[in-house]
């Protein structure tokens, strides 16, 4: 089956002959996972775009070990495909900030007349992590208001029409940036892409600002999709299919593409469903201030225990699911008892759903 990695190498079109699409959207939205901090300059040092086929210090921008060679071989597609023959780069932040649980990154590409503005997703930090699960209890998170600070600074030296795109958290901040851009931005920006990117708080679907950017939006998940179903979701989606199963639908390199587009399903799958209608059951149940003690009270075990990523987590999981079990056993009588409330109803939830789901 093909993926973003082959739609690189064989659509040699260029975006005049055959326009900019979720494909598209989705292999910028891959890049900006690479480091580029060597390479391209931010915002303040106002220098020239760099063009994408100079780099050849792969090493450089591979610092996160994740999907290494799935990425060099996008790399290569797309540094020698007639249609991102043109592509350039400017304007690359990337802030981590444990102590105000912030995790941001933002480039902007130039593909021959066209400005794509891209927000990466969560990395593998604890930090990205809690930031992303602050959103059930807060809006905006630190992320957020970066991403509008970046967009209108960026539309300042920029003219034209712009595109804004991210996977996972990406997908959020790119739709969060738009609705708080400045007003003739608004106008200005085409099309906002959200690949399985969480959702919102349910009150920010009834805000006028939402409302105004709400037919722009291109949404997408996978079958399985687990993150691009978080929190509550409004936006008209397109389901992609997978050549995987589970969490690792939720990597852009296994969304199947076919015939330049990608093969599309007309629902997601079982365990998807499960799993939102569980976390929406919960949201509903529960106040944003109880969010925020279960929230903060589980990441502050984990911080307790030095685990920096979800890595750590992956490869020791059971030796700390004890040991945060246990920190939560010694928790003052009070917190204790919410915690354990909240655990049972997610579990309440989690089990009526999958009798419920057929």
């Amino acid at each position: 089956m093909n993926s973003i990695i082959s739609y690189a190498k064989e659509e040699t079109r260029s975006i005049k002959e055959f326009p900019f699409n979720d494909v598209d959207s989705l292999i910028l939205s891959t890049l900006i996972y690479l480091d580029f901090s060597k390479f391209v300059s931010p915002l303040k040092d106002h220098k020239d775009f760099v063009c994408f086929n100079s780099i050849n210090n792969y090493d450089a921008l591979l610092t996160d070990s994740s999907y290494k060679r799935l990425k060099i071989n996008l790399i290569k597609a797309v540094q020698t495909s007639p249609r991102f023959q043109n592509l350039k780069m400017n304007y690359y932040v990337d802030i981590h900030d444990i102590k105000n649980e912030l995790q941001f990154c933002a480039i902007t590409f130039k593909l021959d007349n066209l400005t794509y503005i891209a927000f990466r997703g969560t990395d593998d930090t604890l930090t990205g992590w809690k930031e992303d699960f602050n959103m059930a209890y807060k809006c905006p998170v630190p992320a957020q208001k970066l991403a509008v600070k970046y967009l209108n600074q960026v539309s300042y030296h920029l003219g034209g029409y712009l595109y804004i795109g991210g996977h996972s958290k990406g997908g959020n901040l790119a739709i969060y940036s738009t609705m708080h851009t400045h007003i003739l931005n608004k106008f200005r920006i085409k099309k906002i892409y959200s690949h399985d990117g969480p959702g919102f708080k349910k009150e920010i679907y009834e805000s006028i600002p939402y409302r105004i950017i709400a037919s722009k939006i291109s949404k997408t998940i996978p079958t399985s999709s687990i993150i691009g179903l978080l929190l509550y979701t409004r936006e008209q989606i397109k389901i992609v299919k997978s050549r995987s199963f589970g969490i690792f639908q939720h990597s852009s390199f296994n969304w199947v593409v076919k015939n330049s587009d990608f093969v599309y399903e007309d629902t997601t799958a079982k365990d998807s469903k499960i799993i939102d209608n569980t976390i929406s059951d919960w949201l509903n149940e529960t106040t944003d201030e109880s969010r925020a003690l279960f929230i903060n009270t589980i990441f502050s075990i984990l911080r307790y225990e030095s685990i920096h990523s979800s890595g750590d987590i992956l490869k020791n999981w059971y030796p700390y699911y004890k040991s945060v079990k246990n920190k939560i056993n010694k928790l003052d009588p009070i917190t204790k008892k919410k915690i354990d409330e909240l655990f049972k109803k997610l579990l309440y939830f989690s089990l009526k759903n999958i009798k419920e789901t057929k």
